[in-house]
This record gives structure tokens, C-alpha cells and sequence, in this order.
């Protein structure tokens, strides 16, 4: 989960920059970027385990007046650069007031974090895990897994909240779809399937059925709004979801309940063909998310390519995807 982190830290600070002047930029010493990139893989979505139990130390960060300048104009990439080098430096105080004036997505989880447990303000719970909410559904970029993870434990663990299985399980689903060999995060795949199994199975089978549903619907949203660096959700059964950019080229990821089977660019008219040689299923549900015009004909087109006289992939589900 480290590398998302960074990743995370990253995102903050490089939309960050390009808000800034070169001028501002050059008043921002390199070591003092690669730091709050390494802040951000402390902190960035709260999976540590530990809690900060640092006070505050003496300041040692102090911002170019151009930087302060950015931040108090209310620009959010200016505020969340701005708070995390604080934080960096263990200036809690100044890191969650800018923290919580960016409202950036890359915020969420440290000041989330930070108000759970009153450090640098006073302790909030509720906004807190508000906060890490935000950032664990955060439908533009799928969600971020460490804030669902934080909030699996606050859940599961019930000592800052009741204790809530049914949110534990929810939020261990999104650090499952989140899980993808894009980030190198798969290997942690089959722990956190263990895990929310152990989870689900304290839930009665109605309420893991509605749970369930609602990870569907969170994931089928956050796929058809264009994000495909994802994985998939646990399930007894292979899914495969496929990415319709043009009529005659698709990509595609597999899934089986614990592993990435395939991922990859094909032809259209050989994707059946393909998903067979990778043991994929007949009975493996295929969702079909198009940001072309899902015509009548494309469907076809599609159905034709899956299910033919040697291929039977006969459950589909169509989305169209935001452009």
C-alpha cells in the first residue's frame, strides 16, 4: 500500500506546481519536495499503523512569502503543497489549518487522519472520518485505498466509533477493487480478500448482499466515469470488464476470485478468443464500459465476438462511459 502513497503525494505536489509560478517553484527547495513525498507515503491515506504520537516540534519549514501568498488566495493545490510541508516538518498546527483549507482530494486522508486524533487541532471525530470518507469514495480518481483501509480499522475496531462490520466490510472492498497491477499492489490482494471474509462473515446474509451491491454500484460508477487502473471485487465468480474506446480495439482486465487472470489491448473481434485461452469461464460476467456510442450495432458487434459457435461468454451488462 506504500506505493499508492507516494503516488498520492506525488499527485498533491505536481498539481501543486503547476499552480505556482517558476519563481514560487524555485523558492521551494528539492529536498524539502522529496520530503513531503515521503511525508505523503507516511500519511497521504492513513495505512500506518502507528499513530503520531510526535508533539509538535520546533519550526524549521517557513514558507516564501509567494508561497503564502498562494495559499491564503484559497488556490487548494497551493494549500495542500503548503500543508504537507508542514506537516513534513511536524508543524501539525499550520499542517492541518492548510490541510483543511485545501479541500483537495489529496488532503483528505492527512487531515482526516489529524483530526481523528486531535493532532494540531482539536479532535473531531466524526469530521474526521468524514474526511476519510471522502477520500476512500472519491469517485474522480476511484477512490483512494489507504483512507478506506484506515477507516476498515476504525470500523472493525470500534474504540473512536461503534463498532460497524458492515462498514469494515464495505471499506475493505474498495481497498480489494483498488488493488491492481498497475501500482504493484496485487500481491496484497489475497490478504485483504482473507480479511474481509473473516468480516463478511460475521454479517447475516441480507446485510452482506446489501454491502455487496453497494460496492457494485460504487465500482461500476467509478469504471464508467473512465478510470481503469482498477481491479476488481472479490467474488465467487470471474469478472472480466472491457473498455470500448473505438468500435474495433478493446481493453480488457480478468478476474477470477483470487487473482488477475489477463490484462490487456485487443482487437475486438478477438477478444473472445482470448479470454478462452486465459481459462476464463463461460460463466464469467462481462461488463462492457464504452465511451464510443453504445449502438445497437456495437452491441452486437460485441455479443458476436463473445458468444459464436466455439464461445459461450453469454452474461453481459453494457455501461457507457463518461466522455
Amino acid at each position: 500500500m506504500r506505493i499508492s502513497s507516494v503516488c498520492a503525494g506525488v499527485r498533491c505536489l505536481t498539481a501543486a506546481r503547476k499552480r505556482l509560478t517558476s519563481h514560487q517553484i524555485m523558492k521551494i527547495k528539492p529536498s524539502k519536495l522529496v520530503a513531503a513525498i515521503l511525508a505523503g507515503a507516511t500519511l497521504a491515506g492513513c495505512a500506518a499503523n502507528r499513530r503520531l504520537n510526535e508533539r509538535d516540534q520546533p519550526a524549521r519549514f517557513h514558507p516564501s512569502p509567494e508561497q503564502l501568498q498562494s495559499a491564503e488566495s484559497g488556490d487548494a493545490e497551493a494549500c495542500c503543497l503548503l500543508g504537507w510541508l508542514y506537516l513534513n516538518d511536524r508543524n501539525y498546527t499550520e499542517a492541518a489549518k492548510w490541510l483543511l483549507k485545501s479541500g483537495n482530494i489529496n488532503s483528505t486522508g492527512a487531515s482526516g487522519r489529524l483530526l481523528v486524533e486531535g493532532r494540531g487541532v482539536p479532535r473531531d471525530v466524526p469530521r474526521g472520518i468524514q474526511r476519510l470518507r471522502l477520500g476512500a469514495e472519491f469517485p474522480d480518481v476511484g477512490g483512494n485505498e489507504e483512507c478506506a483501509l484506515d477507516l476498515a480499522r476504525i470500523y472493525e475496531k470500534g474504540e473512536l466509533v461503534s463498532r460497524d462490520d458492515s462498514e469494515a466490510y464495505y471499506f475493505l472492498g474498495i481497498c480489494i477493487a483498488k488493488c491492481s497491477d498497475v501500482d504493484g499492489t496485487l500481491e496484497t490482494r489475497s490478504q485483504l480478500i482473507a480479511h474481509q471474509r473473516t468480516v463478511g462473515a460475521r454479517l447475516t446474509a441480507d446485510e452482506k448482499k446489501r454491502q455487496d451491491a453497494r460496492l457494485r454500484k460504487w465500482l461500476d460508477a467509478w469504471k464508467a466515469g473512465g478510470c481503469q487502473s482498477m481491479g476488481e471485487l472479490d467474488s465467487d465468480t470471474s469478472n472480466v470488464s472491457i473498455y470500448l474506446d473505438d468500435e474495433d480495439e478493446v481493453s480488457f482486465t480478468a478476474f477470477s476470485a483470487a487473482k488477475l487472470l489477463g490484462s490487456q489491448a485487443i482487437a475486438l473481434t478477438q477478444l473472445g478468443k482470448r479470454l478462452k485461452e486465459l481459462n476464463v469461464p463461460d460463466n464469467a460476467i462481462i461488463r462492457v464500459y464504452a465511451s464510443v456510442d453504445l449502438s445497437a450495432a456495437l452491441r452486437a458487434k460485441v455479443r458476436q465476438s463473445l458468444v459464436n459457435e466455439t464461445l459461450n461468454f453469454s452474461r453481459h451488462e453494457f455501461f457507457q462511459r463518461a466522455e
